[in-house]
């Protein structure tokens, strides 16, 4: 998921693992932790966009990861504490400033979604200048507490303590990964199959916003607290239920989109269904047939129980013979999970669509090479094999506010 979500995770668990022993700090560590596995980003830097697609929520998102740099993170942080740096003015105020940074960054992204959904600018206003108000009271708190006057208590926890926290919050990284659509390589390096169980957004403010804020709620009490202990189970709960509840969601959507294809005649290979971006009521579904697929969206609000549908022809032909030799299409085809068509631009070059995210606006006439979420250009080297053309797999460009508008409208049933 979104990298806001993964630090408040990685700070939840941290604090359920060592908050009533040290506080805040737990939580701080844990956030850190927590967004260590999205560090692979930075291969970028020197990967193709190809081998960014492979590299990316693959090692650092395993198991394996978490079993081996959970021993070495810990005994970096033992070695810390052993030598009470912690205790310095210095070290304490940058702590506070870590902290305040990430209350910042949290409360400016609720600022930022009301934007991306278009409201009015009074509303913006009013909504966005209590939040950065709250936002600042958290960051007053934390520098009075922990950057300015708190005496720092003795931190001795022992090395399987740090172990045992530090694999729970780097672990629960590519488990939350696991419920989205895109998936993780959680068995790398031995298996590379992305796990996705496509029940959970990218990104959903449902979950991450009272998550958020609940956690805001937890570090306002002192560590020993009964409120706080209280109120960190109710977080943990609130994150376990929601997620529990979206795996009974995806059951109810199957159940109304196989009715749909039973209805409309079409006799599917197999099928998917995922929840559209920021949020879980409006999800989208695709069925797979000999020589094409059946794309469309549904809504908990729509008028009647039953999957809006377009019909999209694979065209795989379009790629030409042995297809199955060229690396380009077979990471391509991997990384889709098979779910792919193939269209001829307007340019002559061709594009690879996955189909998995589908196109963005199924209810309108005329599905055109803009309208796939999910896409990458293909041109063919001097060798005559396919490489790509551009970024990997963006998004429309220059239609963010027109899909925000689309998505809007069609969780409202419209």
């Amino acid at each position: 998921m979104d990298s806001l979500t993964q630090i408040i995770l990685g700070a939840a668990v941290g604090e359920a693992c060592l908050g009533k022993r040290i506080g805040n700090r737990a939580m701080l560590w844990g956030a850190i932790a927590g967004t260590i596995p999205d560090l692979d980003v930075i291969s970028n830097l020197w990967l193709t966009p190809l081998q960014g697609l492979v590299a990316h929520r693959g090692i650092t998102h395993s198991l394996f990861f978490a079993i081996v740099f959970s021993f070495i993170i810990a005994w970096l942080v033992k070695r810390y504490y052993d030598s009470n740096l912690y205790t310095k003015k210095g070290i304490r105020r940058l702590s506070a400033l870590l902290g305040s940074l990430a209350v910042i960054s949290f409360f400016g992204g609720l600022t930022s979604l009301f934007y991306i959904f278009g409201v009015g600018s009074m509303a913006l206003a009013l909504i966005g200048g209590a939040l950065m108000a709250f936002g600042i009271y958290v960051v007053y708190r934390t520098w009075k507490y922990y950057g300015l006057v708190e005496t720092p208590i003795n931190i001795k926890e022992g090395y399987w303590a740090w172990y045992n926290f530090f694999f729970w919050t780097i672990f629960t990284h590519p488990i939350l990964d696991c419920f989205t659509v895109y998936g993780t390589q959680l068995w790398a390096p031995f298996d590379h199959t992305r796990v996705a169980w496509n029940n959970v957004a990218v990104a959903d403010p449902g979950y991450t916003v009272p998550f958020g804020i609940l956690l805001i709620a937890v570090s306002l009490y002192h560590r020993e607290s009964a409120m706080r202990a209280r109120l960190t189970r109710i977080m943990i709960a609130f994150s376990i239920g929601y997620m529990a509840l979206t795996f009974v969601n995806k059951y109810y959507i199957d159940q109304i989109f196989e009715n749909t294809l039973k209805q409309e005649g079409i006799v599917a290979n197999r099928y998917m269904s995922n929840p559209t971006i920021l949020n879980n009521v409006l999800w989208s579904a695709t069925a797979e047939t000999d020589s094409a697929y059946f794309q469309g969206s549904y809504s908990h609000f729509d008028k009647e129980k039953k999957f809006k549908l377009v019909r999209i022809p694979k065209q795989h032909h379009l790629l030409g013979p042995h297809v199955e030799n060229d690396s380009t299409l077979t990471i391509l085809k991997w990384f889709s999970k098979d779910y792919y068509s193939v269209l001829q631009r307007a340019d002559g070059k061709l594009q690879f669509n996955d189909m998995r995210y589908g196109v963005y606006n199924a209810m309108k006439a005329g599905i055109t090479e803009d309208d796939f979420i999910f896409k990458f250009v293909l041109v063919k080297d001097v060798k005559g094999k396919y490489r790509l053309d551009g970024d990997a797999g963006r998004p429309p460009k220059g239609k963010e506010r027109e899909m925000m508008s689309v998505l809007w409208n069609r969780i409202k049933g419209i």
